[in-house]
């Protein structure tokens, strides 16, 4: 879904970028860098941009050298900007292709930090809530996030690329002269960046309206350049080259057969908008320039898993052009002497003296410095720093992170940046809770939530959650650290519910019961590591129940004080909420009501439950076991142990069986259905069951069950659809919209 929604602001640019001004303000007197008087003519390299497309360019890259065909000067939009930035930094085509196969793109582009690095507490968040949409309140007013892909991994790969050309200044000093193009999304105007940060100005020039968060360069907000010129032919003639080679990766004109559905015409109007752009560049060629266009077909700019596959159609376009292009070839020797100029690297990577931390205002610099495993002084190991800097990115204050080397004498500092998000630190969140078993059962919840973080140095959070429909609740609790590092933790909670709970007898619902609570807890946690948290504490629930339809003798009005210690503890390693592909999620609970801390009930249960999710190919497969017991004494009948529902039992009326104890095992397959309709298939088979204290775990007595089912992911969360079918001709659908409900 996150490329559906990237294609979806790309569109919305593009539509912007043709009510744009193209007025260019570009310094024309700027001097290239002096070089000596030569015969050969003065070659300009112009590559477009065009997302995932842009592999193409590599392959041109390779052909040219193959050739032997040097060029003097790189002008580059977008992705265009990435390769031909690198280039003229000197990172080899080589290097550049094994860049594109090698990085992991969903991880690149992804709108939020790598769940994997993320504390169990925003674990915790993101299985809650279907929106992962986040707002702020900010000086009284809403505060929306200025785009949904930071582009933190793609900043680092690019920082660390061009690390070799650092502190070079003016482009002109590059191995190759550079331009990027970017826009002013304030004043539509055209900037091209000709100096300063080589990485900044290659992140600005592909920043996508609304897909990437813009970049502020001297009080300038800039995007993508392709709003004002994408294929800027006409920046290189006046950076007074001889000869253009232009590079066009942009999208087809689709045919009317094409055309079709509201989406086929969405993405004309993309392609005929950028194509008119483009169109005015080519319009500028000269006698003796040449125009390359890779056959790319419709091959979405967003597919960077398969960008790869575009660079032998890069080098083989380039190929089919070398009638022209042999005109600019030269010899062997002076070829070498070019290509070693162009392969130079202008620093080595140095030691560091030490580490300082800038952007940082509400987030206390010792917070983000325990993150960090590099030393203050030493070598820079730069895969350490990755995973620092991705450590740093996951306490999930921070829009962007990013690195600098200074250098001052023999002194080399090295300076993380941070910008903490403009929206923060009062967030809001909402979800929406949907299930319907098409027999009456169906339950809803609208979620808010609200954080407000950094109370403290330490980073402290109070956080706040209401849910109103079949289960109303409110919680409040104050989250305080204990150190920086936020390992250790105090959590004092307030919480507020009323929920209504079904009943059945020989798999007929025959009451529902109305339960309201109000506890207080307070508890002591423990990160043991970052996907799992142990808590323990004490707390004091006021109970009160009573029959709302149906048969008032199944289960007794109660009003009582419950009071005790608990101790939970959880690891998620899942890396996905809903439909996981690959990880572990395992929690166990135990409870203890006591009556010498006030409680009118005394026992004990304890429960453990395990899932874990594994790929193979596109085979997923999910194996689960639970066990529920009664320690000591008895369980009131609205805190019993469950059965029931998809994926346990899904034959079974969610809650349809209950006990002092319960059993189950699960196994679940799926894989993508890879047709026109979305997400997955699979199937699930469930064995297990429930028992009343005193009987014990009889496995003669296990229930068998299984189910059919299909999810897909929505903009409003997860969707499953499924059968269940169990033992003795019971059947039951399910419908569900986000996490199954608990109870």
């Amino acid at each position: 879904m996150r490329f559906v929604l990237i294609s979806i602001f790309i569109i919305s640019f593009t539509w912007l970028g043709s009510s744009l001004s193209a007025s260019e303000s570009i310094d024309e007197a700027s001097s290239l860098h002096q070089v000596t008087k030569q015969t050969r003519p003065k070659i300009g390299l112009v590559l477009s941009g065009g997302g995932a497309r842009g592999a193409a360019h590599i392959g041109v890259l390779k052909a040219l050298e193959e050739n032997r065909i040097p060029v003097d000067v790189i002008v580059g939009t977008s992705m265009g900007s990435i390769v031909g930035g690198l280039y003229a930094a000197g990172v080899s085509p080589e290097e550049l292709e094994y860049i594109v196969e090698n990085t992991d793109w969903d991880a690149a582009l992804s709108p939020s930090p790598r769940r994997d690095l993320l504390s169990y507490r925003r674990k915790s968040d993101d299985r809650k809530y279907l929106l992962g949409f986040e707002m702020g309140i900010k000086d009284s007013k809403v505060r929306l996030p200025q785009g949904l892909i930071s582009g933190n991994k793609l900043s680092f790969i690019l920082r660390s690329e061009v690390l070799r050309a650092d502190n070079v200044g003016h482009f002109d000093n590059l191995a190759i002269p550079f331009r990027a193009v970017t826009t002013n999304i304030e004043s539509g105007g055209m900037v091209v960046i000709e100096d300063g940060d080589l990485s900044t100005a290659l992140r600005a020039s592909m920043a996508v309206p609304g897909a990437f968060t813009p970049v502020n360069r001297d009080g300038d907000l800039l995007v993508d350049g392709g709003l004002v010129s994408n294929l800027p032919v006409e920046i290189a003639q006046r950076l007074g080259v001889d000869h253009v080679i232009a590079v066009n990766i942009g999208s087809e004109i689709y045919s009317l057969e094409k055309l079709g559905s509201i989406v086929g015409l969405t993405v004309q109007t993309v392609n005929v908008l950028i194509q008119q752009n483009i169109d005015r560049s080519i319009a500028a060629l000269e006698p003796g320039d040449v125009l390359i266009k890779p056959e790319l077909g419709d091959f979405a700019s967003t597919n960077f898993a398969e960008a790869s596959s575009l660079i032998p159609i890069g080098y083989a376009a380039t190929t089919e052009s070398l009638n022209r292009l042999l005109d600019y070839q030269i010899d062997e020797q002076s070829y070498a002497e070019w290509l070693t100029t162009q392969r130079r690297s202008f620093i080595s990577i140095p030691d560091i003296d030490g580490i300082e931390i800038k952007g940082n205002d509400r987030v206390s610099s010792a917070q983000i410095k325990a993150r960090m495993q590099l030393k203050d002084t030493g070598f820079l190991n730069f895969t350490q720093l990755e995973n620092d800097l991705e450590n740093i990115y996951a306490i999930d204050e921070f829009e962007s992170v990013d690195f600098e080397v200074i250098e001052k004498g023999e002194q080399s500092t090295l300076v993380i940046k941070v910008k903490e998000k403009p929206w923060g630190p009062n967030y809001f969140r909402f979800g929406l809770k949907v299930e319907d078993d098409f027999e009456g059962g169906n339950r809803n919840n609208l979620i808010a939530n609200h954080r407000w973080t950094q109370v403290n140095k330490l980073g402290a959070e109070w956080s706040n959650e209401i849910s109103i429909g079949s289960d109303r609740f409110l919680t409040t609790e104050f989250y305080q650290p204990i150190n920086y590092l936020g390992n250790q933790f105090i959590a004092p909670r307030l919480s507020l519910s009323e929920e209504n709970i079904d009943f059945f007898a020989n798999e007929k619902r025959i009451t529902e019961y109305t339960l309201r609570r109000a506890d207080l807890a307070v508890d002591y946690g423990y990160y043991l590591r970052a996907d799992t948290q142990l808590r323990v504490g004490v707390h004091y629930d006021r109970v009160d129940g009573e029959p709302r339809i149906g048969d008032a003798s199944v289960i007794p009005k109660v009003n009582l004080n419950q009071a005790g210690v608990h101790f939970n503890i959880v690891r998620d390693s899942l890396d996905d909420p809903y439909f996981a592909k690959d990880g572990f999620l395992g929690q166990f609970k135990y409870r203890s009501e006591l009556e010498g801390l006030g409680s009118d009930v005394e026992y004990d249960s304890a429960s453990l439950a395990l899932t874990k999710v594994w790929t193979t190919s596109k085979h997923t497969y999910n194996v689960g076991f639970e066990l529920g017991s009664s320690l000591s004494g008895d369980i009131p009948a609205y805190d019993e142990f469950f059965l029931g529902g998809f994926g346990r039992l899904s034959g079974l009326q969610r809650r349809e069986l209950r006990g002092d104890r319960i059993a189950l095992a699960r196994f679940m397959y799926s894989r993508p259905i890879e047709i026109a309709v979305p997400g997955s298939l699979g199937l699930s088979l469930e064995t297990g069951n429930a028992w009343e204290d005193g009987q014990g775990f009889d496995l003669g007595e296990l229930r068998y069950s299984g189910s059919l089912f299909w999810g897909f992911d929505t903009p409003l969360g997860a969707v499953m659809l499924a059968y269940g079918y169990a033992d003795q001709g019971s059947r039951a659908f399910h419908l569900i919209l986000g996490q199954p409900f608990e109870n």
